[in-house]
């Protein structure tokens, strides 16, 4: 079975929490209330930014880190010549974002300085061997 679990951070303060994300948007004839928030293992919920909120992926990076939609991550890989294939002793060093792409049901990796439509396959073969996550995009927010 995998794990469906979420991230958002906290409106009160900050800081990040992990568990279900419950929506609740609820009006009558006098009140509206709608309402972001991430309800733990333990049961305590936490109002959470929306613009925060991101998805596990159901993948760790090279360091076990668990990899969630918004996560920055970094490959770094050597360069190899091609006429020899030795590796020249250069490293290449690229950054992606970790997105959920709705219409396919799925995630994919995409470079930070492509065009948003150009996005690859998530694999974890990929990603606990030449990927870790140095940030999140949403982390400033």
């Amino acid at each position: 079975m995998r794990d469906i679990k979420f991230r958002g951070k906290r409106v009160d303060n900050g800081e990040w929490v992990y568990g279900s994300y419950v929506y609740i948007d609820y009006h009558d004839s006098v009140d509206y209330t709608e309402s972001h928030q991430i309800v733990e293992l333990n049961c305590h919920a936490f109002d959470v930014d929306p613009e925060t909120v991101g998805q596990y992926s159901g993948l760790q990076d090279k360091h076990e880190k668990d990899i969630y939609e918004g996560d920055i991550v970094k490959s770094t890989s050597r360069i190899v010549n091609v006429m020899t294939n030795k590796p020249t002793g250069e490293t290449s060093v690229e950054y992606y974002h970790i997105i959920y792409v709705p219409n396919e049901a799925r995630f994919a990796i995409q470079k930070n300085d492509e065009d948003k439509h150009e996005t690859s396959h998530l694999r974890q073969s990929y990603m606990t061997s030449y990927y870790e996550v140095i940030d999140n995009m949403m982390a400033k927010s």
